[in-house]
């Protein structure tokens, strides 16, 4: 087993804790932090089971970067309603080791996504992919130059000929027919 599937599974497996652990207190976070982290886990399942597909791991990071935002999103509009609820109104102590736990469970996930990401850059990169192959059809690389398309040879435009040695043909003759009998 490669470095780069060993390491894309640990990052698997810490994520997938992580999200269950953040998931336990039902009054904190939203279904949608749940169907979005499950989302996420089966693409790193996609990349796991694809190990020299460069796609899989792109949607994963893809994914993974676009959850950072949700998730700061879920934590900054959740937290205050559940501290409200769990630390002030409820008297429980262990709805509030719950909530706690699951609060710093979140965090946690949100803040190794960045790093994790980094890292599945780079399997991104050893699978084959490249950072020039993010463009649109058509449209100018991230660099500025305008995309060249590999191994395409434009037939339509006339070829130079090569000046040494050229023979030229003489005129075509026609030659009429007998008639036919």
């Amino acid at each position: 087993m490669n470095a780069p599937q060993v390491s894309l599974k640990v990052i698997w497996g810490a994520h997938f804790i992580l999200t269950v652990c953040a998931s336990m207190s039902s009054l904190y976070l939203p279904p949608a932090y749940i169907y979005m982290n499950t989302f996420i886990l089966v693409l790193g399942i996609w990349a796991l089971i694809q190990n020299e597909s460069p796609d899989a791991v792109f949607m994963f990071m893809l994914m993974l970067l676009a959850s950072i935002m949700l998730d700061i999103i879920f934590i900054a509009v959740h937290q205050p309603r559940a501290f409200r609820q769990i630390e002030i109104l409820s008297g429980s102590q262990d709805l509030k080791n719950e909530y706690r736990f699951s609060l710093g469970m979140s965090i946690v996930n949100l803040i190794i996504k960045p790093i994790t990401s980094f890292i599945l850059y780079r399997i991104y990169q050893d699978r084959g992919g490249s950072y020039a192959n993010f463009n649109i059809p058509g449209m100018p690389t991230f660099t500025g130059s305008p995309q060249h398309h590999g191994g395409y040879d434009n037939i339509d435009q006339a070829q130079p000929v090569p000046s040494n040695n050229v023979e030229t043909a003489e005129p075509h003759q026609t030659f009429e027919k007998p008639p036919i009998p």
